[in-house]
Protein backbone atom coordinates (compact mmCIF):
# COMPACT_ATOMS: atom_id res chain seq x y z
CA UNK A 1 0.00 0.00 0.00
CA UNK A 2 3.04 2.31 -0.04
CA UNK A 3 2.70 3.50 -3.42
CA UNK A 4 -1.37 4.33 -3.07
CA UNK A 5 -0.63 5.94 -0.11
CA UNK A 6 1.87 7.97 -1.36
CA UNK A 7 -0.05 9.32 -3.64
CA UNK A 8 -3.12 9.96 -1.97
CA UNK A 9 -1.24 12.14 0.61
CA UNK A 10 0.59 14.10 -2.16
CA UNK A 11 -2.76 14.70 -4.04
CA UNK A 12 -5.47 14.84 -1.23
CA UNK A 13 -8.11 15.38 -3.58
CA UNK A 14 -7.88 12.08 -5.68
CA UNK A 15 -9.60 9.01 -5.07
CA UNK A 16 -7.04 6.27 -4.87
CA UNK A 17 -7.88 2.41 -4.50
CA UNK A 18 -5.68 0.21 -3.16
CA UNK A 19 -5.35 -3.90 -4.38
CA UNK A 20 -3.08 -6.34 -3.20
CA UNK A 21 -3.63 -10.17 -3.02
CA UNK A 22 -3.10 -10.14 0.94
CA UNK A 23 -5.58 -9.01 3.07
CA UNK A 24 -3.11 -9.21 5.67
CA UNK A 25 -0.92 -6.31 3.33
CA UNK A 26 -4.06 -4.45 3.40
CA UNK A 27 -4.65 -4.12 6.91
CA UNK A 28 -1.01 -2.36 7.63
CA UNK A 29 -2.07 -0.27 5.25
CA UNK A 30 -5.02 0.70 6.88
CA UNK A 31 -3.48 1.68 9.50
CA UNK A 32 -0.70 3.75 8.29
CA UNK A 33 -3.26 5.16 6.67
CA UNK A 34 -4.87 6.10 10.03
CA UNK A 35 -1.44 6.90 11.34
CA UNK A 36 -0.81 9.39 8.66
CA UNK A 37 -4.18 11.00 8.62
CA UNK A 38 -4.66 9.54 4.46
CA UNK A 39 -8.37 9.08 4.07
CA UNK A 40 -9.10 9.00 0.33
CA UNK A 41 -8.03 5.35 -0.26
CA UNK A 42 -10.31 2.56 -0.47
CA UNK A 43 -9.11 -1.22 -0.23
CA UNK A 44 -9.86 -4.10 -2.08
CA UNK A 45 -8.65 -7.64 -2.09
CA UNK A 46 -7.80 -9.37 -4.86
CA UNK A 47 -5.11 -10.46 -7.61
CA UNK A 48 -3.54 -7.11 -9.57
CA UNK A 49 -6.38 -5.38 -11.39
CA UNK A 50 -9.21 -8.14 -11.00
CA UNK A 51 -10.55 -6.06 -8.08
CA UNK A 52 -10.89 -3.16 -10.57
CA UNK A 53 -12.90 -4.68 -13.64
CA UNK A 54 -15.77 -2.93 -14.83
CA UNK A 55 -14.39 0.71 -13.65
CA UNK A 56 -11.42 3.28 -15.71
CA UNK A 57 -8.61 5.27 -13.89
CA UNK A 58 -6.71 8.08 -15.24
CA UNK A 59 -3.30 6.42 -13.47
CA UNK A 60 -2.46 2.79 -12.82
CA UNK A 61 0.42 2.52 -10.82
CA UNK A 62 2.04 -0.69 -9.50
CA UNK A 63 5.74 -2.38 -7.88
CA UNK A 64 4.81 -5.52 -9.01
CA UNK A 65 7.49 -8.32 -8.14
CA UNK A 66 9.80 -8.81 -11.44
CA UNK A 67 12.91 -10.93 -10.53
CA UNK A 68 13.31 -14.19 -11.83
CA UNK A 69 12.05 -17.39 -9.25
CA UNK A 70 15.54 -18.86 -9.57
CA UNK A 71 17.65 -15.79 -9.31
CA UNK A 72 20.19 -16.36 -6.66
CA UNK A 73 19.76 -13.03 -4.87
CA UNK A 74 16.88 -14.04 -3.29
CA UNK A 75 18.39 -16.30 -0.39
CA UNK A 76 20.58 -13.65 0.22
CA UNK A 77 20.93 -11.05 2.85
CA UNK A 78 17.26 -9.19 3.72
CA UNK A 79 15.47 -10.87 0.50
CA UNK A 80 15.32 -14.11 2.55
CA UNK A 81 12.57 -12.87 5.03
CA UNK A 82 10.52 -11.49 2.40
CA UNK A 83 7.71 -13.17 1.21
CA UNK A 84 8.39 -15.09 -2.42
CA UNK A 85 5.37 -13.84 -3.84
CA UNK A 86 6.04 -10.50 -3.10
CA UNK A 87 9.81 -10.16 -4.88
CA UNK A 88 9.34 -13.26 -8.03
CA UNK A 89 7.07 -13.86 -10.62
CA UNK A 90 7.72 -16.56 -12.91
CA UNK A 91 10.73 -18.47 -14.81
CA UNK A 92 11.73 -14.63 -16.39
CA UNK A 93 10.25 -12.35 -13.59
CA UNK A 94 7.66 -10.73 -15.97
CA UNK A 95 4.28 -12.85 -15.45
CA UNK A 96 3.14 -10.11 -13.57
CA UNK A 97 4.62 -7.43 -15.52
CA UNK A 98 2.74 -9.37 -18.51
CA UNK A 99 -0.49 -9.35 -16.72
CA UNK A 100 -0.98 -5.94 -15.38
CA UNK A 101 0.38 -4.63 -19.21
CA UNK A 102 -2.18 -6.65 -20.87
CA UNK A 103 -4.92 -5.74 -18.60
CA UNK A 104 -4.11 -2.12 -17.73
CA UNK A 105 -5.41 -0.58 -21.50
CA UNK A 106 -9.15 -2.40 -20.25
CA UNK A 107 -8.84 0.24 -17.63
CA UNK A 108 -7.62 3.23 -18.02
CA UNK A 109 -9.83 6.36 -19.59
CA UNK A 110 -8.56 7.88 -22.55
CA UNK A 111 -5.28 9.76 -21.95
CA UNK A 112 -5.06 7.40 -19.14
CA UNK A 113 -1.47 6.65 -17.85
CA UNK A 114 -0.12 3.27 -16.77
CA UNK A 115 3.00 3.31 -14.67
CA UNK A 116 5.21 0.11 -13.76
CA UNK A 117 8.70 0.15 -11.13
CA UNK A 118 10.80 -3.00 -12.58
CA UNK A 119 14.43 -4.02 -12.65
CA UNK A 120 17.50 -2.19 -13.78
CA UNK A 121 17.80 -4.33 -16.58
CA UNK A 122 14.18 -4.81 -17.40
CA UNK A 123 13.29 -1.22 -19.28
CA UNK A 124 13.99 -2.29 -22.83
CA UNK A 125 11.72 -5.50 -22.97
CA UNK A 126 9.43 -3.75 -20.61
CA UNK A 127 9.04 -0.99 -23.28
CA UNK A 128 8.59 -3.47 -25.83
CA UNK A 129 5.74 -5.11 -23.83
CA UNK A 130 4.43 -1.98 -23.51
CA UNK A 131 4.20 -1.38 -27.46
CA UNK A 132 3.24 -4.73 -28.09
CA UNK A 133 -0.08 -3.67 -25.68
CA UNK A 134 -0.31 -0.69 -28.03
CA UNK A 135 1.17 1.46 -25.64
CA UNK A 136 2.35 5.17 -27.02
CA UNK A 137 4.25 7.81 -25.77
CA UNK A 138 6.61 5.15 -23.67
CA UNK A 139 9.08 6.48 -21.43
CA UNK A 140 11.42 4.93 -18.87
CA UNK A 141 12.66 7.08 -15.53
CA UNK A 142 16.01 6.81 -13.93
CA UNK A 143 16.64 6.47 -10.08
CA UNK A 144 19.08 8.03 -8.27
CA UNK A 145 21.69 6.20 -9.47
CA UNK A 146 20.65 6.75 -12.86
CA UNK A 147 19.47 3.42 -13.61
CA UNK A 148 16.00 2.81 -15.97
CA UNK A 149 13.53 1.77 -12.73
CA UNK A 150 10.11 2.53 -14.27
CA UNK A 151 8.62 2.71 -17.63
CA UNK A 152 4.96 4.16 -18.51
CA UNK A 153 2.55 4.90 -21.53
CA UNK A 154 -0.72 5.48 -22.83
CA UNK A 155 -3.03 2.61 -24.47
CA UNK A 156 -4.12 3.78 -27.90
CA UNK A 157 -5.48 -0.27 -28.48
CA UNK A 158 -9.07 -0.78 -28.56
CA UNK A 159 -10.21 -3.04 -25.44
CA UNK A 160 -13.76 -3.78 -24.84
CA UNK A 161 -15.74 -6.55 -23.19
CA UNK A 162 -19.11 -8.20 -24.21
CA UNK A 163 -21.22 -10.85 -22.91
CA UNK A 164 -20.98 -13.40 -25.96
CA UNK A 165 -17.00 -13.01 -26.87
CA UNK A 166 -15.58 -11.65 -23.52
CA UNK A 167 -12.91 -9.19 -23.46
CA UNK A 168 -11.49 -8.25 -26.84
CA UNK A 169 -8.65 -6.69 -28.49
CA UNK A 170 -10.02 -4.79 -31.88
CA UNK A 171 -8.17 -3.97 -35.03
CA UNK A 172 -9.26 -2.50 -37.41
CA UNK A 173 -9.24 -4.34 -41.11
CA UNK A 174 -6.75 -2.64 -42.86
CA UNK A 175 -4.24 -2.73 -39.65
CA UNK A 176 -5.21 -6.58 -38.87
CA UNK A 177 -2.38 -7.77 -40.68
CA UNK A 178 -0.16 -6.19 -38.75
CA UNK A 179 -1.74 -8.04 -35.58
CA UNK A 180 0.83 -9.93 -33.52
CA UNK A 181 1.32 -13.60 -33.66
CA UNK A 182 0.63 -13.92 -29.85
CA UNK A 183 -3.25 -12.05 -31.22
CA UNK A 184 -6.20 -15.28 -31.32
CA UNK A 185 -8.89 -14.14 -33.34
CA UNK A 186 -11.73 -14.39 -31.09
CA UNK A 187 -14.63 -12.33 -33.28
CA UNK A 188 -15.04 -10.86 -37.10
CA UNK A 189 -16.96 -7.90 -37.65
CA UNK A 190 -17.78 -6.41 -40.68
CA UNK A 191 -14.92 -3.40 -40.21
CA UNK A 192 -13.02 -4.91 -37.72
CA UNK A 193 -11.49 -8.36 -36.44
CA UNK A 194 -11.16 -8.65 -32.51
CA UNK A 195 -8.65 -10.58 -30.89
CA UNK A 196 -7.54 -12.13 -27.50
CA UNK A 197 -4.41 -13.10 -25.98
CA UNK A 198 -3.19 -15.55 -23.74
CA UNK A 199 -2.51 -13.22 -20.39
CA UNK A 200 -5.81 -10.84 -21.21
CA UNK A 201 -7.63 -14.26 -21.18
CA UNK A 202 -6.28 -15.15 -17.79
CA UNK A 203 -7.21 -11.71 -16.63
CA UNK A 204 -10.93 -12.69 -17.96
CA UNK A 205 -11.24 -15.77 -16.11
CA UNK A 206 -9.79 -14.69 -12.84
CA UNK A 207 -12.67 -11.67 -13.12
CA UNK A 208 -15.37 -13.93 -14.31
CA UNK A 209 -14.21 -16.27 -11.05
CA UNK A 210 -14.27 -13.11 -8.61
CA UNK A 211 -17.52 -12.58 -9.65
CA UNK A 212 -18.97 -15.90 -9.27
CA UNK A 213 -17.67 -16.15 -5.67
CA UNK A 214 -19.30 -12.77 -5.18
CA UNK A 215 -22.60 -14.39 -5.90
CA UNK A 216 -22.21 -17.41 -4.65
Amino acid sequence: GAIALAIAKERPRAAVIATDASAAALEVARRNATLNRIPNVEYREGDWLVPLAGETFDLIASNPPYIADADPHLGEGDLRFEPPTALSSGMDGFDALRTIISAAPLLLRSGGWLLLEHGWEQAAAVRALLAGAGFVDIESARDLEVRERASSGIPTLKVGYNRVHGYFIEISKGQADKAPTHYTRRQTLTGAERYITEELKSFEDKVLSARERALS
